[in-house]
């Protein structure tokens, strides 16, 4: 009687550390029931930025349960967002879906305001890119950026807007200049509807930007692109040539990056990273974010953090050239 009195004793202890154990991990699994995650995005909605990390943070709610809830804080390049990502607590539930090398400039260059660098930082994930792309408008006389590149050597009225200086768009024209040997005149129009307006009301010659930023003009065929920056064919750009057909060795893309803020535990990068893996390795997702213009390229943590590092060697001393044109 006693030895089945102490089984049942130690029947219930073993129940009870094993109910424990259960809560225990219940209330330490990621993302907690009842526990929102936030994920800011610095740009407005509709944007390409905006489109991919509602498509990202709605698979993520599939996948892992919980919520995921987008904020969007446009102004500042994505600033915005970012100054409210660095300080918060590291424990997964305040994140950001930001693109490089904007988010880079935001520190690299002086006049931005970014009171931060990488380290400030723990990329998880890289979902997705946007190639750089140059377009005109639909009654333009140019109809291929040969026509553009060529008229410039002589004609000093062409002017190509982006929507910020050293933003992607600015970049990539920076690039196609220099590999093309002319001066191609550049000005910021931060206002996209304005820029929009601009390209149609023949106030500039040209816009350059992410072809999924430009894609719902070409789409209505208020705009033909002239140009994509990318080093490689993809489904969503078929059929546009690249600068590298039209005899320029140029290219480059926007990276799009779950992160949170430095300090961030193991265990949730990796629960972020292997969902995102699984999420983007979907052919119906893949299937989807195309119809989106939305270009999926998926990079681990250790992989995206590496880009992240090589686009501040990248882009560094570009930052400084401009700013030194700019003074004089």
């Amino acid at each position: 009687m006693k030895n089945f009195a102490n089984l049942a004793a130690t029947t219930a202890a073993l129940t009870a550390l094993s109910l424990f154990s259960s809560l225990a991990h219940a209330q330490d699994s990621y993302p907690a029931a009842g526990k929102p995650v936030t994920i800011m995005i610095g740009f407005g909605a509709g944007g390409g930025t905006d489109i991919a990390g509602r498509m990202l943070a709605d698979a993520l709610k599939e996948k892992l349960g919980g919520t995921f809830i987008v904020e969007n804080y446009p102004g500042g390049g994505g600033l915005q967002a970012l100054s409210r990502v660095v300080p918060a607590n590291p424990d997964g539930y305040t994140l950001a879906f930001v693109p490089i090398p904007a988010s880079n400039m935001l520190y690299l260059d002086p006049d931005r305001g970014g009171n931060f660098t990488l380290d400030d930082l723990t990329p998880i994930a890289m979902h997705d890119y946007g190639t750089v792309a140059l377009a005109v408008a639909k009654d333009s006389p140019y109809q291929t950026l040969t026509d553009l590149v060529e008229d410039a050597k002589s004609n000093s009225n062409i002017t190509v807007a982006s929507n910020g200086a050293l933003a992607i768009g600015h970049l990539g024209l920076m690039m196609v200049s220099e590999a093309a040997d002319v001066n191609i005149n550049w000005t910021a129009i931060t206002e996209p509807g304005l820029l929009m307006s601009s390209l149609l009301g023949g106030h500039i010659s040209g816009v350059s930007d992410t072809f999924s930023e430009l894609h719902p003009a070409a789409q209505n065929g208020d705009i033909r692109f002239l140009a994509v920056l990318a080093d490689e064919p993809s489904p969503e750009i078929e059929g546009i040539p690249t600068a590298k057909d039209q005899g320029l060795d140029v290219s480059l893309s926007t990276n799009r990056v779950l992160i949170g803020p430095a300090g961030l535990p193991d265990d949730v990068v990796s629960t972020l990273e292997t969902a995102i893996a699984e999420i983007t390795s979907d052919p119906d997702y893949q299937k989807l974010a195309s119809t989106r213009a939305v270009q999926i390229r998926y990079l681990n943590a250790a992989d995206a953090k590496a880009l992240w590092q090589d686009m501040d060697e990248t882009f560094g001393p570009q930052v400084d050239k401009f700013r030194e044109l700019s003074s004089k």
